[in-house]
């Protein structure tokens, strides 16, 4: 860009990348809260960042784009607007003030163990009802969701193509 205008500048470094990054992810959370005061739903595309070389090639890149956001809006349907919303994490798990503190491995487990039990209790194949009509989550549903979701998330074919792809980005930006 400054080539154009006759200004000699350094090669793009690295940093630039993750600094492009950030710009774009604030500027789609900007457009889902607009989006949102009109109405309109959204959802983000988390993996544009797969099969990087088919996506850059289909959207005409130029050489040190990265497409690291896609959204979806629209309007809900009525279903989308009935469905039940993942269990998340609590707010002191994920907030910190002044220091990021390094989780326990304890900690670490009871906290995702905690996020799955809510998840189980919200499903009622993860519930048992006693004789008394009060509701026992099963430490068996609260174990297969936690390796449901470690397999979904970590150990899947999108996971290791996403993995692949990151590498490649990189790699592109260090020729």
């Amino acid at each position: 860009m400054f080539d154009a205008e006759g200004i000699k500048t350094d090669p793009v470094f690295e940093a630039n990348l993750f600094l492009a990054m950030q710009d774009c992810i604030i500027a789609a959370q900007n457009a889902v809260v607009a989006a949102q005061s009109l109405g309109i739903g959204s959802c983000y595309i988390g993996d544009i960042l797969e099969n990087y070389e088919a996506n850059w090639e289909l959207l005409h890149l130029p050489k040190y784009s990265v497409p690291c956001v896609m959204l979806v809006m629209g309007h809900l349907t009525e279903q989308q607007k009935a469905r039940r919303k993942p269990a998340r994490l609590s707010i002191g798990d994920i907030v910190s003030v002044d220091t990021y503190p390094k989780p326990d491995a304890d900690s670490a487990g009871d906290g995702l163990r905690c996020l799955m039990e809510k998840e189980v209790e919200d499903a009622p194949e993860g519930r048992r009802i006693l004789n008394r009509g009060t509701v026992e989550i099963t430490d068996s549903a609260v174990d297969a969701r936690i390796l449901d979701t470690a397999n979904r998330k970590f150990r899947s074919d999108f996971h290791r193509e996403m993995q692949r792809s990151v590498k490649k980005i990189l790699e592109s930006w260090c020729e």
